[in-house]
């Protein structure tokens, strides 16, 4: 979903996508998987990667960073909408 939205709102030259998910950052370093899904993913990051630089960093989750509990809200929210929408971002306040 990250980088669907991504694509609807650049211009872009460098992209940094951040998750708490190690398993699928292990997933998508590995040449071994026949999973769909991380097929999927490894190849819109390809693809993306020829016109951008694209950054995939993992965070620890609930670790006390700030606005980690906002931003958890907000994409526990995102699975349930049709349309992916710019969120304010409430650290800008």
């Amino acid at each position: 979903m990250a980088l669907e939205f991504i694509s609807t709102i650049g211009p872009w030259n460098k992209i940094n996508l951040y998750t708490d998910f190690l398993s699928i950052l292990e997933a998508l370093n590995t040449f071994k998987t026949s999973k769909q899904e991380i097929l999927a993913i490894k190849s819109d990051i390809l693809e993306m990667s020829k016109e951008i630089s694209i950054a995939l960093h993992w965070i620890p989750a609930d670790t006390g960073m700030q606005g980690n509990e906002t931003a958890d809200s907000y994409a526990k929210k995102a699975t349930t909408r049709p349309n992916i929408e710019k969120i304010p971002n409430p650290l800008n306040n």
